[in-house]
């Protein structure tokens, strides 16, 4: 119980501008008279997530693909929930929301709340308390359904009701939810309708239970442990508070959509759609993961996505209640619906990528077996044997982006600068260069890449001999992992106001007919400005390369909920688009960090990380250092001064 009053008198005394001073906490003020506090967070451990809003109460629907409301795993348990205190609306008496490391804290008028998920159990924890006497009301409707694909719902609720306890059951699933309180409890059930009233007393706890299991002692401690983790390795120090702040934040966002499942362990996507297992959106945050001391999430995640490959091909999604339930997309230009088990080429090259650098980070041996079977998978993707893959949108080969997939049959820029680079780093490991690498290659730069009058031209796709020129982010890839004069050119082209705004990298050129700020077609994702980051550092374009990189903590500062990166962004104006916490967004920024700012390479050769560092110092900044980051089984800590770098091991 002290622990839970120091957590209240800390929070009670933080405002808005602490955002900028205190590293630990993200704060938002309601605004007194008003309803405040109406956009979404999260609260999650490794199994159960509870999305809702920052005032404590949600009303979330019906849709299991938007997946809102109290979550275990795959099953809805919780779809609304409204607080009332002393008679009133709490969303109207809402003063202050405060995100910390395992914890959410929220204070209205005469009355201040603790959230918690307890890292391993399927439960949700709600601590009340007041300074006057409880005067709460819950009402909370029980809601058992299966997550998409699948979607079903319960059809019958049987309801008991004994003591300081409810327990709604279905043909699903079994909610319980408790109330210990120093006052009274009482509770009104109808089916799966549950109204609580807790009068008396200063405090109270609220427990939904959803796997049967009951509180445990020092449950709190054991939490704020867990997500207080993130701050004990890969400690950045930087003269920006900002970068440092959503450094510690970014690896936090890892561990907190790092989930449990009868399917596997992994990466959500996302919150709150897409909070199930995808190909290369893990592989990504797989990326950020093994270069700042997470490995362990990295090597499962990546193991996840091979236990459901299909003869080598990675997944592109896999569902997390029914392996067998098929995930279907409909396509615009026929209806023609595309099982997107499978959808994404791109996701076995960067599975490869992923599993390599892992290896390279982590110092262990790398599944030659598994390696094997996904680059012979990819190596049939390419029909002529001229080195190059080919999306075939009809038997669910596609690239990134999906919206106009169906147009993009053929070789594609971005598809292909990853296969090529997972070919290179697959001979770099093995001293085996894969059959036509260097013809693909060769191939590569003479259909993508053409030199003209003011530069580079650069194309998107070819089918048939026919080249498509779209000048969108895809163009980015190659600069991402090589270094000559024509791509230098054609990164100079990519780093105009056209493509570059103050707080990303649009999609789709202004200048393209394609452009119309859509999801696909014009919208900025931070994930792109995590690319062009990573060329520009690449390409020693250091100054561009850093601006960039400062987008993400623009970002975050002035995200609704504080700390959090969006899926996208509207291309014309800094307004958060899609869903507001995407893990992608957060683990580029580290990657951004890691590979950019120390100038780690993406897969190290070498036992001796000053041998292949090559750090950026930005204009004005004389130092900046990372503590404890684990390589190859040691961890150091690593200061980069003027064009010095010192590395120690940590002591």
């Amino acid at each position: 119980m002290i622990e839970i009053e120091e957590l209240i008198a800390k929070c009670r005394s933080l405002t808005e501008e602490d955002n900028w001073r205190d590293q630990n906490h993200w704060i938002v003020e309601g605004k007194k008279g008003g309803i405040g506090g109406n956009y979404l967070s999260v609260i999650k451990g490794l199994r159960s997530h509870f999305v809702l809003n920052q005032n404590g109460n949600i009303v979330s629907g019906s849709s299991s693909r938007k997946r809102v409301g109290l979550w275990d795993q795959g099953v809805r348990h919780v779809s609304s929930m409204k607080v009332i205190s002393g008679g009133k609306d709490t969303r109207s008496i809402f003063r202050k929301y405060v995100r910390s490391l395992g914890y959410v804290y929220r204070s209205y008028d005469g009355l201040e709340r603790i959230d918690y998920i307890p890292p391993s159990r399927g439960a949700y924890v709600i601590y009340l308390h007041s300074e006057k006497e409880l005067s709460v009301e819950f009402s909370i409707d029980v809601l058992h359904e299966l997550s998409w694909p699948v979607s079903d719902r319960a059809g019958t609720y049987a309801e008991t009701t004994g003591g300081n306890s409810c327990e709604i059951k279905s043909e699903i699933a079994s909610t319980r939810i408790t109330v210990d309180s120093t006052g009274s409890a009482e509770f009104r059930v109808s089916g799966r309708k549950v109204n609580i009233r807790i009068n008396g007393g200063k405090s109270a706890f609220l427990h939904i239970s959803c796997d049967g299991s009951s509180p445990e002692a020092e449950e709190l401690k054991k939490t704020l442990e867990f997500h207080a983790s993130v701050s004990t390795f890969s400690i950045l120090e930087t003269p920006s508070f900002e970068m440092n702040k959503l450094f510690l934040w970014a690896k936090h966002d890892l561990l907190e959509l790092f989930t449990e499942t009868p399917a596997g362990s992994g990466w959500y996507a996302g919150m709150p759609k897409f909070s199930w297992f995808f190909g290369r959106d893990g592989e990504w945050m797989s990326f950020a993961a093994s270069e700042c001391g997470m490995e362990d999430l990295s090597r499962k995640h990546l193991d996840m996505l091979y236990a459901h490959s299909r003869n080598g091909r990675i997944p592109h999604e896999i569902p997390i209640i029914d392996e067998n339930s098929s995930p279907n997309y409909t396509y615009v230009l026929d209806k023609t619906p595309v099982n997107t088990r499978f959808m994404s080429i791109d996701s076995s090259p960067l599975w490869v990528m992923a599993s390599l650098q892992l290896s390279r980070w982590s110092g262990e041996e790398a599944d030659m077996k598994a390696l094997e079977n996904v680059m012979s998978f990819i190596g049939t993707c390419d029909r002529d044997g001229d080195g190059l893959i080919e999306n075939r949108f009809r038997e669910g080969l596609i690239g990134w982006p999906e919206s106009w997939a169906e147009n993009r049959d053929g070789i594609c820029i971005d598809v292909n600068g990853w296969w090529l680079e997972a070919q290179r780093l697959y001979a770099e490991y093995t001293g085996k260069e894969p059959v036509n690498y260097r013809k693909g290659v060769e191939r590569y730069n003479s259909l993508f890449l053409e030199r003209i009058k003011d530069g580079v031209r650069a194309f998107d796709s070819v089918l048939d001999g026919t080249k498509k020129e779209i000048k969108s982010s895809m163009l980015i890839i190659p600069a991402m992992y090589s270094s000559t004069p024509d791509i230098k050119l054609l990164l100079h082209s990519l780093d105009q106001e056209d493509m570059v705004t103050p707080w990303g990298v649009r999609s789709v050129s202004t200048e393209d007919p394609m452009y119309d700020s859509g999801y696909h077609t014009g919208m900025i994702w931070p994930l792109m400005t995590g690319w062009m980051t990573l060329a520009l550092f690449r390409n020693d374009m250091g100054e561009s390369a850093f601006k960039s990189l400062s987008t993400f903590p623009i970002l975050a500062f002035s995200s609704p909920d504080p700390g959090r990166i969006n899926e996208t962004y509207h291309s014309e104006y800094l307004n958060p688009q899609g869903q507001f916490f995407q893990g992608w967004s957060s683990s580029l920024f580290i990657q951004g960090v890691m590979e950019g700012l120390f100038g780690m390479p993406f897969m190290p050769v070498s036992d001796s990380l000053g041998e292949v560092m090559k750090p950026y110092m930005p204009p004005g900044w004389n130092h900046f250092k990372i503590k404890r980051l684990k390589y190859r089984g040691t961890v150091y800590d690593i200061e980069v001064t003027g064009k010095d770098v010192r590395i120690t091991k940590s002591v």
